[in-house]
């Protein structure tokens, strides 16, 4: 995900430009100096599902700007589009003659040197991405010098840098024209440079016979790097013009071009077009083929009296060109147009899914409704039966700020097939994914209805958890099937139901809860995550069932709280992991082996076994390890690794580890390299998928390295955990990532290269020691080690302070 950085971000260009970029994907990182602003803008954005956040930053400030901008890069992606556009400060418009040297000391601060630390700032990350955008907008005395306002003479210095920042690009770009309305160039193919301001609205305005309009705000045309136009309809501007805009006189008549028989033309050709939409349509339908011959004739007409009118331009400087071919070349672009068009009516799309309502928070509930399996089930009562069943969720359940929406009679979900044993899922998870995403649910419910020969009515309910919930343990997304709820009549009796539905509503006590641990570790916050998860276990306050009748199973608490320990565990001193360690291998071991969470629980219970073998002072060294554990662990992930009941991404996940583990067997002298692990890694590589498995390919990338580096390349480790440091988000894990990256530069001699990434991975780990994933002891004991390295390598480098 890139970002676009708009600096001296406001609600007039800043929010328009935020707006068109933000939806053509871009995440949105605003640049000023006040909070409050931005808050109201991201609100806004956020409004129409655009990721925006605000950063505090001086332009006047260069180290704000600068921190500012990495940060923004560090915490949303990196920086692809910059727009350097603030509002000049009023006092920087004093007239020429009450202008003193020290008046243009802050608008050139201000104009170029705000500007020039931006680029600075962004330019490498664009160079690394092979592509971006900078933007320069200003006022009309760039180009027009204007008496009253002498401070503005900084943004002619502004322009001038933007040129010559365009001319010391020239010898490595590739040159391509865009809009008529500025000049612009690709660097490397892709990065565009452009000057923006009074010359862009000079040359638009040229070419129509008006004067030149200063401060062009409202209304720019821009080319983008997609190669499509863009139109940036924003208010007015934030400040005003320096000039008032010149009234424009009326444009020139165009000269007669000889088209007065062009109506009358085109008006036949309508209406034969009609004609024979109308009479097409009725023939497809003899062969059950829906048509709209109307709207197809609307479309036909209008699509070819365009192409016409293009031709006859295209033509009309051309005096050479007969009359004949200007015909031939319109009767020839109709006829294709004819036959596209009957292509469509013959072969209509379906329309777009209806719009379905959209939730606002991350742990609101969306009610699917229940499926009714088998004869005797009226599909109307299940309806009835969803909608008190969200309304009393609303009244009782749900956490402050929560709510829930029945979407049953709206959509219709192929639940039937949770109830088949062995059943493919895929295509209710495919379905449930297009719902989550058009909806923002955050817990999606659901359920079967059956009857038995008895009479007696059973209903399953069953709880969808998202993939993007379960990060660390992606291949559990999907549904699960809780125990059945039974009903000794039908639904005619009002108490039966009753009875049905608060039992429904009780046993959803826990799903908020769960969801929202799942969201602070998703964030960051681990030991905030296992708080919640412990209230969840059987012994804890808010216990679970253990018949596993719930929503929230025991095991999948358990699954979770493991995993929480573990990551606790990996932010402590080496002293201090081993009885985390230990409790999450108790939970692992408690959890049922059968099944779906049974499967992913062996596969973790192998890796805290592999953490326990390292002992207190985690490291792969010979003798240090416990060589019988490590040969369990690898045997049970090679198990894995092939298991056919487990998921594909399940599957992926096992090789990595068993990668990861063989090569500790292989540093620690017990087991020769058989090329298991580059078998193991090569198969991850190779794997197609979603985020999940990217995820895994980064993992993978990490150990790659330390496979690389223990064989004496360091070259291709190095890169290899770069490679990895870009593709990970996490906070402490890229921290201890690009540790390892300075470590192995030092013992290369690149004391440099060793130095930067050392302060990267202090500021990224304390990141995670602000947000509690790691602890100040660990943070330290990174900190020595790193600097060890760099002394042994004769480099100073400075100390960084925590969050530094």
């Amino acid at each position: 995900m890139t970002t676009f950085a708009p600096v001296g971000a406001g609600p007039a260009l800043g929010l328009a430009a935020a707006r068109r970029f933000g939806a053509a994907g871009h995440r949105v990182a605003l640049l000023s100096r006040s909070i409050q602003p931005q808050d109201n803008l991201a609100a806004e954005l956020a409004r129409e599902d655009i990721h925006a956040r605000g950063f505090t930053a001086d332009v006047l400030d260069p180290a704000s700007l600068t921190s500012a901008l990495r940060e923004a890069a560090d915490t949303l992606g990196p920086v692809k589009i910059l727009q350097f556009s603030p509002v000049p400060p009023g006092d920087f418009m004093k007239p020429v003659l009450d202008t003193t040297a020290t008046d243009l000391d802050d608008p050139l601060a201000f104009s170029v040197k705000g500007s020039v630390t931006c680029v600075h700032a962004v330019l490498p990350g664009m160079r690394e991405l092979g592509r971006g955008t900078l933007l320069f907008v200003n006022g009309s005395s760039a180009v027009r010098p204007n008496l009253s306002v002498a401070g503005t003479i900084a943004f002619a210095a502004e322009s001038a840098y933007a040129a010559m920042l365009h001319d010391a690009l020239a010898g490595t770009v590739h040159r391509r024209p865009t809009s008529g309305a500025r000049r612009a160039h690709t660097v490397r193919r892709r990065t565009l440079l452009s000057r923006c301001g009074d010359r862009l609205g000079q040359r638009a305005e040229s070419r129509s016979g008006m004067p030149p309009t200063p401060g062009l705000y409202a209304k720019v045309r821009l080319r983008s790097i997609f190669g499509r136009e863009i139109m940036l309809d924003g208010p007015e501007p934030d400040a005003p013009d320096e000039v008032p805009a010149a009234e424009s006189p009326e444009a020139p008549e165009e000269p007669h071009n000889g088209s007065g028989s062009l109506p009358w033309g085109l008006g036949l050709l309508a209406m034969a077009t009609t004609l024979l939409s109308a009479s097409l349509g009725p023939l497809l339908q003899l062969f059950g083929i829906k048509s709209g011959p109307v709207a197809a004739a609307l479309l036909l007409s209008a699509v070819l009296i365009g192409g016409i009118v293009a031709v006859r331009k295209a033509f009309a400087d051309r005096p050479r060109m007969s009359r004949r071919a200007r015909w031939l070349s319109v009767a020839g672009l109709g006829g294709f147009l004819v036959a596209c068009t009957t292509l469509v009516i013959v072969f209509q799309p379906h329309p777009p899914p209806p719009e379905l309502h959209r939730l606002p928070g991350g742990q609101d509930v969306a009610v699917v409704g229940f499926e009714g399996v088998g004869a005797g089930q009226d599909q109307r009562v299940l309806d009835d039966v969803s909608e008190v069943f969200t309304t009393d969720l609303m009244k009782d359940q749900l956490p402050e700020g929560s709510r829930a929406y029945d979407y049953a009679g709206v959509t219709s979900p192929p639940l039937e097939v949770l109830g088949k044993a062995g059943q493919d899922h895929q295509e209710l998870d495919d379905w449930t994914d297009g719902f989550v995403e058009r909806t923002n649910a955050g817990i999606v419910i659901g359920g079967l209805v059956t009857t038995d020969s008895a009479g007696q009515t059973g209903l399953r309910p069953a709880v969808y958890v998202r993939a993007a919930q379960v990060e660390d343990a992606p291949e559990l997304a999907g549904w699960y099937l809780s125990g059945q709820i039974r009903l000794d009549q039908d639904w005619s009796s009002d108490t039966g139901r009753r009875h049905v539905i608060t039992e429904l509503v009780r046993r959803t006590r826990g799903l908020a809860d769960l969801t929202h641990a799942l969201d602070l570790w998703r964030n960051g916050k681990v030991n905030d995550a296992k708080q919640v998860l412990d209230r969840l276990l059987p012994s804890g306050a808010v216990a679970v069932r253990q018949d596993g009748a719930e929503f929230v199973t025991p095991d999948l608490v358990r699954l979770f709280h493991g995993h929480a320990l573990e990551q606790v565990a990996i932010g402590l001193p080496a002293a201090q992991r081993t009885p985390y360690l230990e409790a999450a291998r108790a939970d692992y071991q408690a959890i049922d082996p059968n099944g779906r969470i049974g499967l992913r629980a062996r596969l973790s219970l192998a890796g805290a076994q592999y953490q326990l073998a390292l002992g207190p002072s985690p490291s792969c060294r010979p003798g240090t390890v416990d060589t019988k554990a490590l040969s369990a662990s690898s045997a049970e992930l090679r198990r894995l690794s092939v298991e056919g009941l487990f998921s594909e991404v399940g599957r992926l996940r096992a090789s990595v580890n068993l990668a990861q583990v063989e090569q500790c067997r292989v540093t620690a002298q017990i087991v020769p390299d058989d090329g298991i692990i580059d078998q193991a890694l090569q198969r991850v590589r190779s794997a197609k998928g979603g985020r999940a498995v990217k995820d895994l390919q980064v993992l993978a990338a990490s150990v790659a390295a330390v496979h690389a580096f223990e064989r004496g390349d360091s070259a291709a480790a190095i890169s290899y955990i770069k490679g990895a440091i870009r593709g990970e988000r996490g906070f402490a894990r890229r921290g201890l990532w690009q540790a390892l990256a300075a470590s192995w530069e030092f013992q290369r001699g690149d004391t440099t290269s060793g130095c930067r990434d050392m302060q990267d991975s202090l500021d990224q780990l304390g990141y995670a020691q602000g947000k509690g994933a790691i602890t100040s002891q660990r943070y330290e004991e990174i900190e020595n080690s790193v600097q060890q390295e760099a002394k042994a390598a004769g480099a100073r480098c400075p100390r960084v302070s925590p969050g530094g």
